[in-house]
Protein backbone atom coordinates (compact mmCIF):
# COMPACT_ATOMS: atom_id res chain seq x y z
CA UNK A 1 0.00 0.00 0.00
CA UNK A 2 0.69 3.80 -0.07
CA UNK A 3 1.46 5.36 3.04
CA UNK A 4 1.35 9.13 3.27
CA UNK A 5 1.54 10.04 6.79
CA UNK A 6 2.73 12.57 9.34
CA UNK A 7 5.02 12.83 11.96
CA UNK A 8 4.92 9.37 14.02
CA UNK A 9 6.87 6.59 15.93
CA UNK A 10 6.11 2.71 16.09
CA UNK A 11 7.23 -0.44 18.10
CA UNK A 12 5.88 -3.61 16.53
CA UNK A 13 6.58 -7.33 15.73
CA UNK A 14 6.81 -7.25 12.17
CA UNK A 15 3.31 -9.91 11.13
CA UNK A 16 5.13 -10.46 7.55
CA UNK A 17 8.56 -9.32 5.68
CA UNK A 18 8.08 -5.36 5.24
CA UNK A 19 9.37 -3.68 2.39
CA UNK A 20 9.52 0.02 2.44
CA UNK A 21 10.38 2.16 -0.87
CA UNK A 22 10.44 6.09 -0.48
CA UNK A 23 8.96 8.16 -2.92
CA UNK A 24 10.04 11.41 -0.88
CA UNK A 25 13.02 12.37 1.29
CA UNK A 26 12.88 11.98 5.28
CA UNK A 27 14.89 14.70 6.81
CA UNK A 28 15.38 12.45 9.89
CA UNK A 29 14.75 8.66 9.96
CA UNK A 30 15.10 6.53 13.33
CA UNK A 31 14.89 2.80 12.55
CA UNK A 32 16.28 -0.50 14.73
CA UNK A 33 15.53 -4.19 14.45
CA UNK A 34 16.09 -6.47 17.18
CA UNK A 35 17.69 -4.22 19.76
CA UNK A 36 21.13 -3.50 17.40
CA UNK A 37 22.17 -0.29 16.83
CA UNK A 38 20.26 2.50 16.13
CA UNK A 39 20.42 4.15 13.14
CA UNK A 40 20.02 7.88 12.57
CA UNK A 41 19.61 9.30 8.80
CA UNK A 42 18.09 11.85 6.34
CA UNK A 43 16.95 9.02 4.40
CA UNK A 44 16.95 9.78 0.47
CA UNK A 45 14.17 9.51 -2.07
CA UNK A 46 14.51 5.80 -3.48
CA UNK A 47 16.00 4.80 -0.33
CA UNK A 48 14.33 1.36 0.97
CA UNK A 49 14.59 -0.68 4.13
CA UNK A 50 13.71 -4.61 4.32
CA UNK A 51 12.12 -5.73 7.76
CA UNK A 52 12.17 -9.49 7.77
CA UNK A 53 9.07 -11.16 9.57
CA UNK A 54 8.89 -11.50 12.79
CA UNK A 55 11.50 -8.94 13.94
CA UNK A 56 11.43 -6.09 16.69
CA UNK A 57 10.83 -2.61 15.22
CA UNK A 58 11.36 0.37 16.22
CA UNK A 59 11.13 3.38 13.82
CA UNK A 60 10.68 7.19 14.34
CA UNK A 61 10.26 9.91 11.65
CA UNK A 62 9.94 13.62 12.15
CA UNK A 63 8.70 14.69 9.25
CA UNK A 64 5.51 13.37 6.45
CA UNK A 65 6.52 9.77 5.07
CA UNK A 66 5.17 8.85 1.46
CA UNK A 67 6.03 5.66 0.83
CA UNK A 68 5.36 2.12 -0.89
CA UNK A 69 5.23 -0.36 2.17
CA UNK A 70 4.34 -4.03 1.21
CA UNK A 71 3.66 -6.62 3.67
CA UNK A 72 4.46 -10.05 2.45
CA UNK A 73 4.21 -13.49 3.69
CA UNK A 74 6.86 -15.97 3.55
CA UNK A 75 5.29 -19.17 2.20
CA UNK A 76 4.60 -17.63 -1.17
CA UNK A 77 8.03 -16.12 -1.00
CA UNK A 78 9.17 -19.35 -0.08
CA UNK A 79 7.66 -20.96 -3.35
CA UNK A 80 8.89 -18.33 -5.48
CA UNK A 81 12.45 -18.67 -4.16
CA UNK A 82 12.33 -22.43 -5.60
CA UNK A 83 11.72 -20.64 -8.89
CA UNK A 84 15.48 -20.04 -8.42
CA UNK A 85 18.20 -22.41 -8.97
CA UNK A 86 19.34 -24.78 -5.78
CA UNK A 87 16.88 -23.55 -2.86
CA UNK A 88 13.19 -23.55 -1.72
CA UNK A 89 13.79 -21.33 0.72
CA UNK A 90 15.31 -18.33 2.29
CA UNK A 91 15.82 -15.31 4.39
CA UNK A 92 16.24 -11.78 4.20
CA UNK A 93 19.54 -9.76 4.31
CA UNK A 94 18.48 -6.47 5.08
CA UNK A 95 20.49 -3.61 3.13
CA UNK A 96 22.34 -0.83 5.21
CA UNK A 97 20.26 2.54 6.29
CA UNK A 98 19.94 4.70 3.82
CA UNK A 99 20.44 2.38 0.66
CA UNK A 100 18.71 3.49 -3.21
CA UNK A 101 17.90 0.64 -5.06
CA UNK A 102 17.25 2.46 -8.68
CA UNK A 103 15.46 -0.51 -9.83
CA UNK A 104 13.48 -1.25 -6.83
CA UNK A 105 12.42 2.31 -6.61
CA UNK A 106 11.62 2.14 -10.38
CA UNK A 107 9.49 -1.07 -10.25
CA UNK A 108 7.60 0.91 -7.03
CA UNK A 109 6.64 3.68 -9.38
CA UNK A 110 5.00 1.93 -11.77
CA UNK A 111 3.28 -0.12 -8.84
CA UNK A 112 2.05 3.27 -7.50
CA UNK A 113 0.85 4.55 -10.64
CA UNK A 114 -1.54 1.35 -11.04
CA UNK A 115 -2.67 1.63 -7.42
CA UNK A 116 -3.98 5.38 -8.59
CA UNK A 117 -5.92 3.88 -11.07
CA UNK A 118 -8.27 3.07 -8.10
CA UNK A 119 -10.81 0.84 -9.36
CA UNK A 120 -9.85 0.99 -12.82
CA UNK A 121 -6.58 -0.90 -11.85
CA UNK A 122 -5.54 -4.21 -14.00
CA UNK A 123 -5.49 -6.58 -11.43
CA UNK A 124 -3.17 -9.14 -13.33
CA UNK A 125 -0.76 -5.77 -14.31
CA UNK A 126 -0.50 -4.84 -11.03
CA UNK A 127 0.07 -8.49 -9.39
CA UNK A 128 2.55 -9.20 -12.01
CA UNK A 129 4.70 -5.66 -11.10
CA UNK A 130 4.34 -6.99 -7.62
CA UNK A 131 5.52 -10.54 -8.59
CA UNK A 132 9.30 -9.01 -10.73
CA UNK A 133 9.61 -6.87 -7.19
CA UNK A 134 9.57 -10.22 -5.74
CA UNK A 135 11.97 -11.24 -7.41
CA UNK A 136 14.32 -8.43 -7.31
CA UNK A 137 14.32 -8.53 -3.17
CA UNK A 138 14.76 -12.25 -3.16
CA UNK A 139 17.91 -11.85 -5.83
CA UNK A 140 19.85 -9.03 -4.16
CA UNK A 141 18.45 -9.25 -0.83
CA UNK A 142 18.16 -12.56 0.34
CA UNK A 143 20.30 -15.96 1.13
CA UNK A 144 19.77 -16.89 -2.79
CA UNK A 145 23.08 -14.50 -3.12
CA UNK A 146 25.76 -16.72 -2.89
CA UNK A 147 27.30 -16.54 0.52
CA UNK A 148 30.26 -13.95 1.19
CA UNK A 149 30.12 -10.86 -0.46
CA UNK A 150 32.36 -11.15 -3.55
CA UNK A 151 35.07 -8.37 -4.16
CA UNK A 152 32.78 -6.24 -7.13
CA UNK A 153 29.98 -6.34 -4.68
CA UNK A 154 30.70 -6.29 -1.23
CA UNK A 155 30.53 -2.90 -0.42
CA UNK A 156 31.74 -1.56 2.35
CA UNK A 157 31.59 -3.18 5.82
CA UNK A 158 28.76 -2.19 8.46
CA UNK A 159 31.44 -0.39 10.79
CA UNK A 160 32.75 1.69 7.94
CA UNK A 161 29.39 2.08 6.31
CA UNK A 162 28.66 3.57 9.84
CA UNK A 163 31.34 5.74 10.34
CA UNK A 164 31.42 7.58 6.95
CA UNK A 165 27.99 8.24 7.33
CA UNK A 166 27.54 9.47 10.74
CA UNK A 167 30.85 11.72 9.84
CA UNK A 168 28.39 12.98 7.17
CA UNK A 169 25.63 13.52 9.13
CA UNK A 170 27.71 15.40 11.54
CA UNK A 171 29.78 17.41 8.90
CA UNK A 172 27.43 18.41 6.07
CA UNK A 173 28.60 22.16 6.13
CA UNK A 174 32.70 20.78 5.99
CA UNK A 175 34.97 19.48 2.91
CA UNK A 176 33.18 16.50 2.32
CA UNK A 177 35.60 15.21 -0.69
CA UNK A 178 35.97 11.99 -1.77
CA UNK A 179 39.62 11.88 -0.76
CA UNK A 180 38.83 13.51 2.68
CA UNK A 181 35.78 10.52 3.26
CA UNK A 182 38.35 7.79 1.66
CA UNK A 183 41.25 9.40 4.44
CA UNK A 184 38.42 8.83 7.15
CA UNK A 185 38.81 4.59 6.28
CA UNK A 186 42.32 4.59 5.51
CA UNK A 187 41.23 3.69 1.74
CA UNK A 188 42.26 5.29 -1.49
CA UNK A 189 39.61 6.97 -3.05
CA UNK A 190 38.87 4.72 -6.30
CA UNK A 191 38.59 1.86 -3.99
CA UNK A 192 36.45 3.69 -1.31
CA UNK A 193 34.45 5.28 -4.51
CA UNK A 194 33.56 1.80 -5.85
CA UNK A 195 32.69 0.29 -1.88
CA UNK A 196 30.36 3.06 -1.16
CA UNK A 197 28.55 3.01 -4.44
CA UNK A 198 28.52 -1.04 -4.12
CA UNK A 199 26.82 -0.06 -0.24
CA UNK A 200 24.19 2.41 -1.31
CA UNK A 201 23.84 2.74 -4.88
CA UNK A 202 25.24 5.96 -5.46
CA UNK A 203 28.49 8.04 -5.63
CA UNK A 204 29.09 9.41 -2.59
CA UNK A 205 28.84 13.01 -4.02
CA UNK A 206 25.23 12.15 -4.53
CA UNK A 207 24.58 10.48 -1.12
CA UNK A 208 26.10 14.26 -0.07
CA UNK A 209 23.85 16.05 -1.66
CA UNK A 210 20.90 14.57 -0.84
CA UNK A 211 21.52 14.93 2.57
CA UNK A 212 22.57 18.35 2.28
CA UNK A 213 19.04 18.62 0.33
CA UNK A 214 17.04 16.86 3.01
CA UNK A 215 18.87 19.21 6.05
CA UNK A 216 17.94 22.67 4.00
CA UNK A 217 14.37 20.83 3.23
CA UNK A 218 14.18 20.48 7.69
CA UNK A 219 15.49 23.65 8.51
CA UNK A 220 13.64 25.63 5.91
CA UNK A 221 10.49 24.10 7.15
CA UNK A 222 10.85 24.19 10.65
CA UNK A 223 12.99 27.30 11.28
CA UNK A 224 13.25 31.15 10.89
CA UNK A 225 16.64 30.83 9.87
CA UNK A 226 17.78 33.34 7.17
CA UNK A 227 17.96 30.66 3.70
CA UNK A 228 21.69 32.34 3.18
CA UNK A 229 22.35 30.69 6.65
CA UNK A 230 20.73 27.30 5.80
CA UNK A 231 22.62 27.05 2.59
CA UNK A 232 25.63 27.80 4.46
CA UNK A 233 24.44 25.21 7.34
CA UNK A 234 23.62 22.83 4.80
CA UNK A 235 26.89 23.24 3.04
CA UNK A 236 26.34 24.81 0.26
CA UNK A 237 28.23 27.78 -1.70
CA UNK A 238 25.67 30.16 -1.66
CA UNK A 239 21.58 30.01 -0.78
CA UNK A 240 20.80 30.29 -5.21
CA UNK A 241 23.44 27.38 -5.31
CA UNK A 242 21.23 25.47 -2.84
CA UNK A 243 18.06 27.05 -4.67
CA UNK A 244 19.17 25.86 -7.92
CA UNK A 245 19.53 22.36 -6.72
CA UNK A 246 16.54 21.70 -4.92
CA UNK A 247 14.32 23.06 -7.62
CA UNK A 248 16.00 20.89 -10.36
CA UNK A 249 16.50 17.03 -7.80
CA UNK A 250 12.96 18.48 -5.87
CA UNK A 251 11.24 20.31 -8.11
CA UNK A 252 11.01 23.13 -4.94
CA UNK A 253 12.75 25.72 -3.80
CA UNK A 254 13.43 26.80 0.39
CA UNK A 255 10.99 29.59 0.10
CA UNK A 256 8.04 28.02 -0.89
CA UNK A 257 8.73 25.23 1.43
CA UNK A 258 9.07 27.85 4.45
CA UNK A 259 5.72 29.55 3.09
CA UNK A 260 4.02 26.30 2.52
CA UNK A 261 4.85 25.23 6.42
CA UNK A 262 3.85 29.04 7.57
CA UNK A 263 0.32 28.14 6.02
CA UNK A 264 0.01 24.80 7.50
CA UNK A 265 1.26 25.98 10.83
CA UNK A 266 0.72 30.35 11.30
Amino acid sequence: MRIRTGPNEIRCRTPAHLVLIRFAPQSRREIMLNGAQRSVLRAAAGSMEIMPASSDLFARWTTPKDSLLLALDHDPLARLAGIEPGTDDFEFHPPQPGTIDEKATFIAAMIKDEMDHGIYMNTAYFNALITVLKIHLLRGYSSLVPSGPSPDRGGLPPHSWRKVTDYIQANLAADLSIPHLAGLLGLSPSHFLRCFRQSCGRAPHQYVLEQRLALAEHLARTTRTPLAKVAEMAGFSSASHMTAMMRRLRNATPGALRREARQQHP
